[in-house]
């Protein structure tokens, strides 16, 4: 419990693994599709950078998206393995 007494959940990430999975268990979020992360800096909803790519060896959009402090989901991939850290 917290100091206010509500009861504190611990969020774990395990994501679906396969279609079957997510057909039966749908994310509650809806991809408005791609944006240019640069130009969403000032718009404080705007958060989160979805980077799926694991031919990116440089990781550039990453970093950036990281010094500006968004929150990054990135896949499980050695060109990753800086920003799991």
């Amino acid at each position: 419990e917290s100091e206010d007494g509500k009861e504190e959940t611990k969020f774990v990430f395990d994501p679906i693994r396969t279609r079957y999975e997510l057909r039966r268990y749908p994310i509650p979020a809806r991809f408005l599709g791609t944006k240019d992360h640069a130009l969403l800096k000032d718009i404080p909803e705007h958060k989160i950078f979805v980077n799926l790519s694991i031919t990116e060896v440089l990781c550039t959009t990453t970093a950036e998206a990281l010094a500006m402090g968004k929150f990054v989901v990135i896949p499980k991939h050695p060109s990753n393995t800086f920003f799991v850290q």
